[in-house]
């Protein structure tokens, strides 16, 4: 506020004028303070400059040039002057709180989109890991089912009735030990599939978990205390971890059966406040999780019905080549040697 009365009176015109600029700037933020600042560094300056030259023998040259002819005229077009910065310098500042407020406000979209990008992308290369593993094994046992049944086409086409007993007996070994190949590679397809949808179900709940702790974290330094939703026990909030489908492998050896056991989860989390961001990101976290669960069932599944189908057709073959090696027997007139 500028010195009312007979003290602004008895107040030099450098004085007033810096009074009047000083209550003037109080008003704005530290980016005025510091216009403010400069300005007066200028001003105090240029004050000096012209106390000096007024003050010199040089000031009777003065009606020679575009100046004042006294130091108060000097200073009041000074203040003018500075007056009219000011008025700059405020709508500067308003123009450039505008420009942050509009640019806050594509932060914070880009930032409520943020979440469900990343989870997105995570589910993504997770369930893509999933299919390459259970893709190799599936390849891996075609290729022997193909090499198995090459094998089984050239036993069947050798097995006929003129056969002698010791060449009968050597084909018979022969299928046999090719169908308990065959057996011990479904078997072993089926649990390398199991282990890679758990290794897999395991390490996606894991990261996931990791990656929600992440974002959180980088939730609770954002500076939106105005789209803070509080809760019934403040602005903190705990949610719960992510259940595995089943233990991880570091986990403690199954207990005794009387004992109840839980499902095992990842850590819970902890945020600082509770806002729409931290609303979106347990929401995307949990629809990936039953998608991607629902994944891992499927394949589980599919490989459980696999090895059924398989090994039922597995043992129907074996049933009907029994029978053929029978017949055969018994059709050797008199011959009863060999039996099965």
């Amino acid at each position: 506020m500028l010195v009312q009365g007979a003290e602004s009176r008895a107040q030099s015109p450098a004085q007033r004028l810096q009074q009047k600029c000083t209550d003037s700037f109080s008003v704005l933020s530290s980016f005025g303070s510091t216009l403010n600042s400069v300005l007066w560094r200028a001003n105090d300056s240029l004050l000096q400059v012209a106390e000096d030259f007024y003050r010199s023998d040089r000031c009777g040259l003065s009606k020679f040039f575009l100046v004042p002819e006294s130091l108060d005229q000097w200073a009041e077009s000074l203040q003018q002057r500075l007056l009219g910065y000011q008025d700059q310098s405020r709508k500067f500042l308003s123009t450039s709180r505008e420009e942050l407020v509009s640019q806050l406000s594509v932060l914070e979209e880009l930032l409520h989109s943020m979440p469900a990008v990343l989870i997105g992308n995570h589910e993504r290369r997770q369930e893509a890991g999933l299919r390459e593993k259970v893709g190799g094994v599936r390849l891996k046992l075609k290729e022997m089912l193909a090499a198995s049944e090459e094998e089984k086409r050239e036993n069947v086409r050798q097995l006929r009735t003129s056969l002698r007993d010791a060449e009968l007996q050597t084909l018979d070994s022969r299928e046999q030990q090719r169908q308990q190949q065959l057996h011990s590679a479904v078997c072993w397809a089926h649990l390398e599939l199991q282990e890679c949808v758990r290794v897999r179900e395991e390490e996606f709940v894991t990261s996931l978990g990791a990656l929600t702790e992440q974002l959180f974290s980088q939730l609770d330094q954002l500076p939106s205390p105005e789209h803070t939703v509080t809760t019934e026990t403040g602005a903190s909030r705990t949610w719960s971890g992510i259940s595995y489908l089943s233990p991880p492998t570091n986990s403690a050896a199954d207990p005794p059966s009387s004992v109840t056991v839980t499902a095992a989860t990842t850590a819970s989390i902890t945020a600082t406040r509770c806002t729409l961001g931290h609303l979106a990101v347990i929401e995307h976290r949990d629809a990936a999780v039953k998608r991607l669960e629902q994944l891992f069932r499927s394949e589980a599944s599919r490989s459980d019905s696999d090895r059924r189908t398989r090994l039922r057709e597995l043992q129907s073959w074996n049933t009907h080549w029994r029978q053929q090696i029978h017949t055969l027997i018994h059709t050797h007139t008199g011959d009863n040697r060999y039996t099965l």
